[in-house]
């Protein structure tokens, strides 16, 4: 699925964080989880320094970024590390 179609499920989004998300988007893509988290928190930071937060709802859509390209048993770690973050509530 394209970032455009992704973001019609998110009609809400304000501009900025459509930017965000393109540049985001458009970002070297990894298949390896560990520099995928990296480029997560790297991502996380640039939002917070422009001021953009995203509510859990938006979150989801950034994560359907970030492991587009994973191959599937990739995915699953990833799947797994958030749910645990999740229950922890750090996610």
């Amino acid at each position: 699925m394209t970032l455009e179609e992704l973001l019609t499920n998110y009609p809400n989004l304000t501009p900025e964080k459509r930017e965000f998300l393109r540049l985001f988007a458009n970002m070297p893509k990894t298949n390896n989880t560990s520099a995928m988290m990296r480029e997560l928190n790297r991502a996380k930071a640039e939002a917070n320094q422009k001021n953009i937060q995203f509510s859990k709802e938006e979150q989801h859509l950034v994560y359907e970024l970030l492991t587009a390209n994973l191959p599937p048993e990739e995915k699953q770690k990833v799947d797994r590390m958030m749910l645990l973050l999740e229950k922890f509530g750090m996610a």
